[in-house]
């Protein structure tokens, strides 16, 4: 469950991760002033530019590498 707005980022980079995704949005235009939904879709593109690049080139290890704990 996130906001609409960078629900497809959220999904998409779940899935690219081998993890089985759903998502389900809250509704954000009209919840918040047009100046802020103006800068968090253009905060947004960025974020999915940096998605697409991670999970398509880069594909960065995890930083932090706790005990496993599996997947049921």
């Amino acid at each position: 469950v996130t906001q609409n707005f960078h629900l497809p980022r959220a999904v998409y980079t779940c899935r690219q991760l081998g993890v089985e995704a759903i998502g389900l949005g809250t509704p954000d235009w009209g919840k918040f002033r047009q100046s802020t939904m103006v800068r968090y879709s253009f905060r947004e593109f960025l974020a999915v530019i940096k998605a697409l690049w991670e999970t398509r080139v880069t594909r960065p290890k995890p930083t932090f590498l706790g005990p496993f704990e599996g997947i049921k």
